[in-house]
């Protein structure tokens, strides 16, 4: 018979773990957490509230003349600066990643007057059902 010393029954190094905590205590994973607080970043830069060296990174389509007129303007899109592929630093720093995150989300996510507590509740459910699908 086995005794549990925690929670769930198992041992420190089992290798169900990772999987028991995201399904049952509705832990992310590393990946989904990055992708969760690049952004709930990205929303603090759109409402103003982080350094504005970070707000300054952060420009939307429709703030853009030349690109007023586009589908992607209505749709709260970041513009995402180029950069070559070859460089995986480049496409991991923030004024990249943060942008192709942004972009990523669902429309509903991308709504502009959604509050703080509200948009980090609907990015976990988002996160949770678009990884579980892969």
């Amino acid at each position: 018979m086995q005794l549990c010393s925690n929670i769930l029954c198992t041992h420190k190094f089992n290798r169900g773990l990772s999987r028991l905590l995201h399904t049952e205590l509705h832990w992310l994973y590393v990946l989904e957490l990055v992708t969760f607080n690049l952004g709930l970043m990205v929303f603090n830069c759109l409402h103003n509230q982080a350094p504005q060296y970070l707000v300054n990174l952060c420009q939307s389509v429709s703030s853009v003349a030349s690109r007023q007129h586009l589908r992607s303007a209505s749709r709260c899109l970041l513009i995402v600066p180029r950069h070559h592929l070859s460089s995986s630093y480049v496409r991991r720093a923030f004024p990249v990643a943060g942008p192709a995150i942004w972009n990523w989300l669902s429309d509903s996510l991308r709504y502009p007057a959604t509050s703080r507590d509200s948009f980090e509740r609907s990015l976990k459910t988002f996160l949770f059902l678009a990884y579980s699908c892969t």
